[in-house]
This record gives C-alpha cells, sequence and structure tokens, in this order.
C-alpha cells in the first residue's frame, strides 16, 4: 500500500528510505568495529631470556696456505708527497 507522498510521485518518501538505509548502515559498521575491537585482546607472552650465554667465539690467527701470497697494508708508508697527504687526510677522517 502506498501512501499520499509516494502516490504523488514526490521523491522525499525515496530519499527518506535512503536516508533510513544508509543510517542503519552506519549503525551496523560502528557496532561491528565496537564489538570487534575487543576480540583477540591478549597480553603479550613474556620475553625469552637465554638460559645460557653463547661460548665465547675464539679467533685464530689468519695463516696463509703454502704458496700463497697475501697484502699487508703499511698505512701508507710508501707514499710520498700529495699522495701521502691525501691518504693521511683519509686515514684521519675515517677515525
Amino acid at each position: 500500500m502506498m501512501t499520499s507522498i509516494e502516490q504523488r510521485g514526490c521523491p522525499r518518501g525515496r530519499a527518506s528510505a535512503r536516508a533510513t538505509r544508509a543510517a542503519v548502515a552506519l549503525a551496523l559498521v560502528l557496532a561491528l568495529a565496537v564489538a570487534s575491537g575487543a576480540c583477540g585482546e591478549s597480553p603479550p607472552p613474556p620475553a625469552k631470556v637465554a638460559e645460557t650465554p653463547p661460548p665465547p667465539v675464539t679467533a685464530r690467527p689468519a695463516t696463509p696456505a703454502p704458496g700463497q701470497t697475501v697484502g699487508v697494508s703499511t698505512g701508507g708508508a710508501d707514499l710520498t708527497g700529495d699522495a701521502k697527504a691525501a691518504y693521511d687526510q683519509g686515514f684521519s677522517a675515517w677515525k
């Protein structure tokens, strides 16, 4: 059965129905958001503590294999002039 507003073709009836549907949808979304906020809330598990410390790492000196050539830096001792100055400047910036 149609009301008198709908019978006259007035758009207020449809707009009102749309507004009601939108309000119900908004209320449903808000209700779900509030309800889902309480789900799954539990305190984090306690932090794990190492039972024993790991064994210390022992470093052994590097020994080259027989016939292997190993380069050793002399710290720029073989440089002279501008090259030595540039090396020293770079080294001081690195420190």
